[in-house]
C-alpha cells in the first residue's frame, strides 16, 4: 500500500493547477473586461466633455454686452456703464440724442435702457455704444437683444448697425448705408437697407405680438456683400443680402415717440458674439474623429 501513496498527492497538485489556471484565465478575462469597461467610459467621458466645448465657447468669446443694470437710475445712460457692460471690447460711453429723459436708465420690469420723448410729437430717439466693431467683427457675427416697442399707434423701436460714426443715430432709411430692423407693438416689422435713398422696406412681415421680443441677427460678411438672417423670439422670420461693405459698424437703438412718457420704447441686454472659437472647431473634428472609431 506505501507504494501507491504518492498517487492521491500527484492527483491533487493536478487539481490544484487545472485550478490555479481556471482562476488565472478568469482573472485576465476579467482584466480585459475592465479594461474594456474603462475605454468605453474614457470615450464617453470625452464625447462628453468635447460636446460641452463645442456648444460652450459660442457663449464664452463676447465681443459686447451690456445688461443696462444699474444703482443709479437717472438720466445720464454712461451711468455705470464700466459695472454693466462686459465682453473683449472695452465700450467707455454711448453716443445719444438729447439729454434729460430722452435717453435714459431706468427701473421698470427690470433695469432698462428707456427710449422716450421729450416735448415734441413723432420725435426720433437714439443711443448707441461709441464704437466702430467693424475692427472686430467680420465674416461671421451675432447680434441679439431684447426690447418692448412704444404701444402708441404709429411709433416704434428700432436697431441700426453698419454706419459710420457721423451717421450713427441717422435714420437708415435717408441714404446713409447700414441696415435697420424696425419692430411695432403689433407685432409687424420691418428692415431696411441704408444704401436704398427711397424709405420702402426692403423686407417685412409679422410675428406674434409679445409683450418683451428676443431679436437675433446673425451676419454674415463675406466682404464683398452681408447677408442678414433675422429672427425675433427663436421663429426666422427672413434673410437679406446688403449690396457692398459696411462703411463702419456703427450701432444704436432708436425709437419713434410719441410726447408721452408711458409710450417710450424698452431695451435690454444687447450682444454681440463673434463666429465660433477655434476651440468649438477642435471639439468638432475630435468629436467626428471618436464617432468615426467607435463606427469601424
Amino acid at each position: 500500500m506505501t507504494g501507491r501513496q504518492p498517487f492521491p498527492v500527484l492527483e491533487k497538485l493536478s487539481k490544484l493547477t487545472k485550478f490555479l489556471e481556471f482562476t488565472n484565465q478568469i482573472t485576465k478575462e476579467t482584466s480585459k473586461r475592465n479594461f474594456l469597461n474603462q475605454q468605453a467610459f474614457m470615450k464617453q467621458h470625452i464625447l462628453c466633455t468635447l460636446a460641452i466645448a463645442v456648444a460652450a465657447p459660442a457663449h464664452a468669446a463676447l465681443y459686447f454686452s451690456d445688461t443696462y443694470d444699474t444703482d443709479a437710475h437717472n438720466n445720464d445712460i454712461n451711468a455705470g456703464i464700466g459695472a454693466r457692460t462686459s465682453g473683449s471690447v472695452n465700450v467707455t460711453t454711448y453716443n445719444e440724442l438729447g439729454k434729460d429723459w430722452q435717453t435714459q436708465l431706468r427701473n421698470i420690469d427690470g433695469d432698462v435702457l428707456l427710449l422716450g420723448p421729450k416735448t415734441s410729437a413723432n420725435a426720433r430717439v437714439w443711443a448707441g455704444p461709441d464704437h466702430d466693431f467693424s475692427a472686430e467683427l467680420g465674416g461671421y457675427y451675432e447680434i441679439s437683444f431684447d426690447v418692448k416697442p412704444n404701444a402708441h399707434s404709429g411709433a416704434w423701436a428700432g436697431f441700426t448697425f453698419g454706419v459710420n460714426g457721423a451717421n450713427q443715430g441717422a435714420d437708415v432709411t435717408t441714404n446713409h448705408g447700414g441696415l435697420s430692423v424696425r419692430l411695432w407693438e403689433n407685432g409687424n416689422w420691418e428692415m431696411h437697407d441704408g444704401t436704398d435713398a427711397s424709405t420702402a422696406a426692403v423686407k417685412s412681415g409679422s410675428q406674434a405680438a409679445t409683450d418683451y421680443r428676443t431679436v437675433l441677427l446673425k451676419v454674415t460678411d463675406s466682404g464683398a456683400n452681408v447677408t442678414v438672417d433675422f429672427s425675433i423670439d427663436g421663429v426666422s422670420q427672413d434673410s437679406y443680402t446688403y449690396s457692398g461693405s459696411f462703411a463702419g459698424n456703427y450701432m444704436a437703438f432708436s425709437a419713434a415717440t410719441d410726447v408721452d412718457e408711458t409710450d417710450s420704447s424698452l431695451f435690454d441686454n444687447l450682444t454681440i458674439v463673434p463666429e465660433p472659437s477655434t476651440t468649438a472647431l477642435l471639439g468638432l473634428g475630435g468629436l467626428a474623429l471618436i464617432l468615426r472609431r467607435r463606427k469601424g
